[in-house]
C-alpha cells in the first residue's frame, strides 16, 4: 500500500445490535484494518465509519444467514499516512531527547491533513531521516513556533 490508498473494512449488522454489540463490531473492523496495516507495512489516518443500506451504490449483496428490516453494512475507512519504519537501536528516533521528539511530534501534527498517533509522527520523522529533523528544529526555535 502507498501513502494516498483507501483502506476498508465491513461487517453486516441488523439492526437489532446492542450499543455494546456495535462497539464490538467497530473494533473487530479497526483490528482487521490495523492487521491489513501491519501486514504491508503502513500507518494508517483516523478511522471514520459510516453505514451503507441494501441497495445502495457500493452495497453487495446481503447474504442468506443476515435478515430484517434494519440491515445494513457497518463500513470504516481509514487512509495510509505513511510507511512503518522498523525501530531498532540503530533507530535515529530512539536516541533522541525526550524534549526533541516532543518538538518534532507536534511540528508534525502541526503540517498533517488530520491527527496523527506518536506511533504515526514516529514514523514520518524516521522517513524523513535525521537531517530533516535536525534542520526542523532549528527553523521552528528560530522562528520562534518552539521553545
Amino acid at each position: 500500500m502507498q501513502v494516498g490508498d483507501v483502506i476498508e473494512s465491513a461487517i453486516w449488522i441488523t439492526g437489532e445490535e446492542s450499543e455494546e454489540m456495535l462497539n464490538q463490531h467497530e473494533d473487530h473492523i479497526t483490528t482487521v484494518i490495523d492487521d491489513m496495516c501491519a501486514g504491508e507495512d503502513c500507518v494508517r489516518g483516523p478511522l471514520t465509519f459510516h453505514e451503507l443500506r441494501p441497495g445502495e451504490e457500493r452495497t453487495p449483496e446481503v447474504p442468506d444467514h443476515i435478515q430484517g428490516d434494519r440491515v445494513r453494512l457497518l463500513v470504516a475507512v481509514a487512509t495510509v499516512v505513511g510507511a512503518v519504519v522498523p525501530t531498532s537501536q540503530g533507530s535515529f528516533i530512539a536516541q533522541l531527547d525526550i524534549k526533541d521528539l516532543k518538538r518534532l511530534r507536534f511540528l508534525t501534527r502541526k503540517h498533517a491533513p488530520h491527527s496523527l498517533s506518536d506511533e504515526q509522527c514516529d514514523a514520518v520523522i524516521e522517513e524523513c531521516g535525521v537531517e530533516a529533523a535536525l534542520e526542523t528544529i532549528k527553523h521552528a526555535v528560530d522562528g520562534g513556533i518552539i521553545h
